[in-house]
């Protein structure tokens, strides 16, 4: 999702966030791996806290519907 923003953006820069955060969610609680993507990621992702945090709630929807 975030390549429609950011066109030039490497798939690698997209997939390793992702990786990173559902391994995190799986130690922490409190879903602590969508806050370290949503902050820790952003300048990797090239996009404002925002536009991630929005793609993030997409992606727990699509999950949520199709479950």
């Amino acid at each position: 999702m975030l390549k429609v923003f950011e066109p030039e953006l490497p798939l690698t820069h997209c997939i390793r966030p992702f990786l990173v955060s559902i391994a995190v969610n799986n130690v922490v609680p409190l879903r602590g791996g969508d806050v370290l993507r949503v902050v820790g990621f952003r300048h990797e992702l090239r996009s404002p806290p925002m536009r991630i945090l929005g793609t993030l709630v997409v992606e727990r929807l699509l999950i949520y519907w199709f479950s």
